[in-house]
């Protein structure tokens, strides 16, 4: 099921028309962004404001930003937790060793 939906969205560096008479086709203006549905040879079939039809491979780039923008959050939140587990190693040796001391004196 999670294969259907796809979340990998392109951007129009030229307008089509679509083909008139044909809603096979979608036209998309430049700068349009949508979603793709399917990927064939030449074509792209993809939904724009809730219709879905195919535009010529060319008219579209695959829109960089959102997937850029997920694998930062990642290597961001790995690297992250690098440091943190390290450093929570330090402190739990730390409070290792003070622990003695703390129920000596109580």
């Amino acid at each position: 099921l999670s294969m259907s939906i796809s979340s990998e969205y392109f951007e129009a560096i030229a307008d089509y028309g679509g083909v008139e008479g044909d809603t096979n086709y979608i036209a998309v203006m430049k700068g349009d962004v949508v979603r793709l549905i399917k990927k064939d040879k030449e074509w792209l079939t993809v939904e724009k404001d809730g219709d879905i039809g195919k535009v010529p491979k060319g008219i579209l780039i695959q829109k960089q930003n959102k997937i850029s923008s997920i694998n930062l959050n990642i290597s961001k939140q790995t690297s992250q937790h690098v440091p943190f587990a390290k450093q929570s190693l330090k402190a739990q040796n730390k409070s290792k060793t003070k622990r003695p001391t703390i129920s000596q004196s109580s």
